[in-house]
């Protein structure tokens, strides 16, 4: 799913990739080796790759007015996110289906893929649902999974699927996720802080949308049946739009990623299982979990470009490197072994199999400040370079979700997480 892009953008990349990039820096090639090189800007270059304001100016600047207080997308950037994507498709005002294809489309790919599941993907869906939202990512980790369990004394009260349905009103997990007194504790609280702040969720944006959710705009969502009586029982201001297990899986994922890039595609391809998940489980459908994507990224690169966040986020790195880059347990389940796997499932939930419903040929636009998300998986390079990967790996315009002002949701961190 490469990105149509400019011969100059392109052949200035290729050149920046194999011949030209950072003064002194190693670069690691494709065969592993590293190879010493000189760099030299380029106008056109640079003009390319400059940030696109939205209406509230650029994420990472305002994420933090993502308050209950402010409840319009005038007011709110987590809400105006979404002004060219899900809110050109429905109004909340009188709610009105402005398109009523992608809607309907939206519906159609929750009943088919809940109606699809397997017995191995109704129980990880239940797990999913259950758990809290952070200790979701930990299966990311593989085989670091038992020593970040260990030493972030991580824990959930859901280890298995029940005899039978639970009753309505059931509560999710009781337990703390982790510990930030813990050996680990300095990632902990960077996750803490990335996806557990006042202005990290999704509940004014869901109640400012008011999109109702799947399984009860049609009886054909065939729902989770451990859950069919918690769900049935929900508030009916328990909306769709967007995901906030899907937001939570990639501000968690993504900061782990960050932390620990060894396992840094295997982590973000975890966050978009967990959005699956809610699909699956009926929660959600796909555009409100691609919803949770974009919110979600923008998040933690703001969390992590956030200078209060700077000590913090070099203590919880040189921590996690620390105790994890030698702890691996070769024994332990990986459920995310395989590459191709990986990429296949990533790949898909970028779009989820939605057709083109806009342009597909405008250039990729990188968001001010997406950069950083790839600072520790690619630290060869700077971050003008790593905004030129992001650059070439985008995916498509015109997607349902994808053509937000700024950029977030064409980014393909996955991709990107493979450098030039």
């Amino acid at each position: 799913m490469g990105s149509r892009h400019s011969s100059t953008i392109l052949k200035t990349v290729l050149k920046s990739a194999f011949v030209l990039t950072l003064t002194g820096a190693a670069i690691l090639g494709a065969q592993g080796n590293d190879v010493k090189v000189n760099a030299k800007s380029d106008t056109s270059v640079s003009n390319e790759l400059n940030p696109v304001p939205a209406s509230y100016g650029y994420f990472v600047d305002h994420y933090k007015e993502n308050v209950k207080t402010n409840s319009t997308p005038d007011t709110n950037p987590a809400i105006a996110l979404f002004n060219n994507t899900f809110l050109s498709y429905w109004n909340p005002t009188d709610g009105t289906k402005t398109n009523q294809k992608v809607l309907q489309d939206n519906l159609d790919k929750s009943i088919q893929i809940t109606n699809g599941a397997s017995q191995a993907e109704i129980d990880r869906s239940y797990l999913t649902d259950r758990r809290d939202l952070r200790y979701n990512l930990i299966s990311g980790f593989g085989p670091y999974a038992p020593a970040f369990i260990k030493d972030a004394n991580a824990q959930t009260d859901f280890n298995a699927v029940p005899d039978a349905p639970l009753p309505a009103g059931s509560p999710y997990s009781s337990m703390q996720w982790a510990d930030e007194n813990s050996t680990l504790g300095s990632a902990v609280k960077l996750v803490d802080i990335a996806e557990d702040s006042a202005w990290s969720g999704t509940g004014t944006p869901k109640a400012y949308i008011k999109y109702t959710r799947p399984y009860r705009q049609s009886d054909q969502v065939k729902v989770n049946p451990y859950l069919k009586n918690v769900m049935a029982s929900a508030a009916a201001n328990d909306y769709d739009f967007p995901s906030g297990h899907t937001t939570a899986a990639f501000e968690t994922g993504e900061t782990l990623a960050y932390l620990f890039p060894e396992r840094y595609q295997q982590l973000i391809t975890r966050s978009s299982e967990v959005g699956y998940d809610r699909v699956l489980a009926g929660r959600h459908s796909p555009l409100a979990v691609m919803g949770g994507r974009v919110i979600g990224t923008a998040m933690t690169a703001a969390t992590l470009n956030d200078p209060d966040n700077k000590q913090l986020i070099s203590q919880a790195y040189q921590d996690t490197q620390k105790d994890l880059a030698k702890a691996q347990d070769k024994s332990a389940k990986d459920d995310f072994s395989d590459y191709q796997t990986n990429l296949k499932n990533y790949t898909y939930r970028l779009t989820y199999g939605f057709s083109p419903i806009g342009d597909t040929t405008k250039p990729m636009v990188v968001p001010k400040g997406a950069e950083v998300l790839l600072q520790t998986r690619l630290p060869y390079l700077n971050a003008t370079q790593r905004r030129e990967v992001l650059y070439t790996t985008g995916i498509p315009s015109g997607y349902p979700m994808t053509d937000d002002t700024e950029g977030w949701g064409r980014l393909n961190l996955f991709e990107a997480a493979n450098g030039f």
